[in-house]
């Protein structure tokens, strides 16, 4: 891991840094300059917590480029009604137009991916994009097989094989392309990861007017299904832990749906 490093000339000795390293691998030294502890440099997670809340600029970490670690405007951050607004505009899409979300776009889109929280700072997943309808029909196809050999006996899967064999996208919604997380088979955090990840992956995309949906029967078959596996280059020390499909909305929202009360224990 990497060691911690301090700028002597811009840090004003307020440890704050020590303070938010989650693995408590700095300290301050006789001069109240942070630095590592003995066995920081081992502890380390490369989380960039002493990076992110230093206000002086004065911490940096041994090999990580300072173009790995700008300073946004955040000042810019929307008001909080507007913030809310945002956060509850977004809807699963289902229909979506037929033009596919350019390159650039997607490319902005998991720039922002890049910075999901993930367990212990690990950034496990590897993602993978279906960026054509082909490429998705055969996907689909392959999610058809697998459920008429993983589960021949449900009634419901049964019934999505013929609607999509009959020519209804029951799987993708007529969506023109694909984003799904893989995670390391032996890391227990991998689907919450993939959860979260794949959380800010809608949301970023929600911000640069892309809709999405997510991918629930894809994954349920995609995590067991190895000919399915196989197809996108999912390895064997791998699982494939989520999807969406995403694509430009033919609609746009104008209410907020009903929901359930919240259920909160206070103790």
């Amino acid at each position: 891991m990497p060691a911690f490093l301090v700028d002597t000339h811009h840090c004003k000795k307020d440890g704050i840094c020590v303070s938010v390293c989650p693995v408590a691998a700095l300290r301050l030294n006789d001069d109240n300059f942070p630095e590592n502890t003995p066995e920081g440099a081992a502890q380390c997670i490369s989380c960039g917590q002493c990076i992110a809340f230093c206000p002086h600029g004065a911490c940096s970490l041994e090999g990580v480029a300072v173009a790995d670690t700008p300073t946004p405007n955040f000042a810019k951050k929307p008001p909080e009604e507007q913030l809310t607004a945002f956060l509850l505009s977004r809807r699963s899409i289902r229909q979506y137009r037929k033009e596919p979300v350019p390159q650039s776009t997607v490319d902005a889109i998991m720039e922002g991916v890049r910075y999901a929280p993930s367990a212990a700072n690990t950034q496990p997943l590897r993602w993978i994009l279906i960026n054509s309808r082909e490429n998705l029909k055969k996907v689909g196809d392959l999610v058809a097989q697998g459920m008429e050999t993983l589960a021949p006996d449900d009634a419901h899967l049964r019934s999505t094989v013929t609607a999509w064999r009959s020519g209804t996208d029951v799987y993708f919604r007529g969506a023109p392309q694909m984003m799904i997380a893989v995670a390391p088979k032996d890391w227990s955090w991998g689907r919450e990861d993939g959860a979260v990840a794949l959380t800010y992956f809608e949301l970023h995309a929600l911000a640069h007017g892309v809709g999405c949906c997510w991918a629930g029967y894809f994954t349920a078959i995609g995590a067991k299904y190895t000919p399915l596996q196989k197809f996108l280059g999912v390895e064997e020390h791998e699982v494939i832990v989520g999807g969406q499909f995403f694509g430009i909305s033919k609609l746009r929202p104008h209410a907020l749906p009903p929901r359930k009360e919240i259920n909160l224990t206070i103790r």
